[in-house]
């Protein structure tokens, strides 16, 4: 059941992205099923999906139609997303692209981390 109803979200929302050019109420309409569907058969809602509804009026959120979004990075880097409906702030942070980590064998230097051996005390010692 909860497998159906996990389909049926992924449904309400492609259907609300479609039709959320012409007629907003349809989309936000369609994102209204989907929560009670979620809720009812508790089912979580995929992330991806999270974000394209203001998560206090739920409306559907389009860029330039009833939302603005907007990149910031003041204390951390994240992405603002007004809506126009409710007029409430959603952050989203996002992570900055980093170098990639020095590691592995072939960027350390052999001679930092092996120890010397000495002979142990108990083996004999070849006499000729």
């Amino acid at each position: 059941m909860k497998r159906i109803a996990a389909k049926r979200i992924q449904r309400l929302f492609r259907l609300a992205e479609t039709i959320a050019h012409e007629k907003l109420h349809y989309a936000n309409r369609y994102v209204e099923l989907a929560r009670k569907i979620s809720m009812k058969y508790n089912v979580r809602i995929p992330s991806h999906l999270k974000r394209c509804f203001c998560k206090h009026c739920y409306t559907y959120l389009v860029p330039g139609k009833n939302c603005r979004v907007r990149l910031r990075s003041n204390r951390f880097p994240h992405v603002t997303i007004t809506c126009y409906t409710c007029s409430k702030i959603i952050r989203y942070p996002y992570n900055t692209p980093r170098p990639p980590k020095r590691g592995g064998l072939a960027d350390q230097n052999p001679r930092k981390h092996v120890t010397p051996t000495r002979p142990s005390s108990n083996t004999p010692r070849r006499t000729e």
